[in-house]
C-alpha cells in the first residue's frame, strides 16, 4: 500500500504522510499528519465543542426516539445484561447508553448514585424513563423487579424463595416429610426410609433434623 485515504480531509496522501498506529488493521493513523497537527493546534474549548456534537450525533443515531411517552429503544451495540452501550469522542470512551441520554437531557450525574430505569425495559434511553437513585434504591429496585441474584432475592424478598413441592423435581411433599419424621422418630433407621421414599440418607437426615422442608412443623 503506497496510498491512504485521510479520514479528516478526505485526500488521498502517501503513506508517509501517516504515524503508525497500531490499533488500526493497516498499522496507521486514519488521519495525516496535518490534520493531526491542525488538531492539536485547535484551542481546547473548540475541541470540546467538536467532541460534543460528534458524540451527539453517535447518540441520536441509535437512540430511535419517538412518542415522549414510549420507550425509545437503542439500535446500537447491546452488552449481554441487555443495555445499551456506546462509544463517543474523545479517546473512544465507553458508556451506558441510558447514562450518556440522562447527562445529555439532564446535566451530570452525582458520584454514588446510578441511573435507573422505571420503565423496565434495558435498552430504553428516553430521558422520561429514567431516574436517579442511591445503591440502596438500586438494589431495592432490582429485587422488586426480580433481577437480582438469587442470595439478594432471598435476603430481600424470603417469601419468594422455592420451598417443598414448589422446588422442581422434589420428590417429597408436606404429608412425606411428617411421615418420614415420625418413622425417624419411632426408632427406624435413616437408610432404612431412604430406600422407601427413594432419596439419599443424607436428604432424610436433613428432613428429621429440620435442616431442610423447615415450614413443614416438626412433630
Amino acid at each position: 500500500m503506497d496510498s491512504k485515504l485521510c479520514s479528516r480531509c478526505d485526500q488521498v496522501k502517501p503513506v508517509t504522510e501517516f504515524t503508525s498506529d497500531r490499533s488500526h488493521a493497516d498499522g496507521l493513523c486514519s488521519s495525516c499528519k496535518d490534520c493531526r497537527g491542525a488538531l492539536r493546534r485547535t484551542p481546547p474549548e473548540v475541541r470540546a465543542e467538536r467532541y460534543r456534537q460528534r458524540s451527539l450525533a453517535t447518540f441520536w443515531r441509535y437512540a430511535n426516539a419517538g412518542n415522549p411517552d414510549d420507550c425509545w429503544l437503542w439500535t446500537g451495540t447491546i452488552l449481554w445484561t441487555g443495555y445499551g452501550h456506546m462509544h463517543f469522542s474523545p479517546g473512544h470512551q465507553r458508556m451506558m447508553a441510558h447514562r450518556f441520554s440522562w447527562i445529555v437531557h439532564h446535566g451530570p450525574i452525582p458520584d454514588g448514585l446510578s441511573c435507573l430505569h422505571r420503565c423496565d425495559v434495558r435498552n430504553c434511553v428516553n430521558p422520561d424513563h429514567l431516574f436517579l437513585g442511591d445503591h440502596a434504591a438500586n438494589m431495592q429496585d432490582m429485587v422488586r423487579k426480580g433481577r437480582g441474584g438469587v442470595g439478594l432475592i432471598m435476603q430481600s424478598c424470603p417469601e419468594k424463595r422455592a420451598r417443598g413441592t414448589r422446588i422442581d423435581r422434589a420428590k417429597l411433599d408436606d404429608e412425606k416429610v411428617l411421615e418420614i419424621r415420625r418413622r425417624f422418630a419411632d426408632g427406624e433407621e435413616m437408610r432404612s426410609i431412604a430406600r422407601v421414599y427413594g432419596v439419599s440418607g443424607h436428604c432424610i437426615g436433613s428432613v428429621v433434623h429440620g435442616h431442610t422442608w423447615k415450614h413443614v412443623p416438626m412433630p
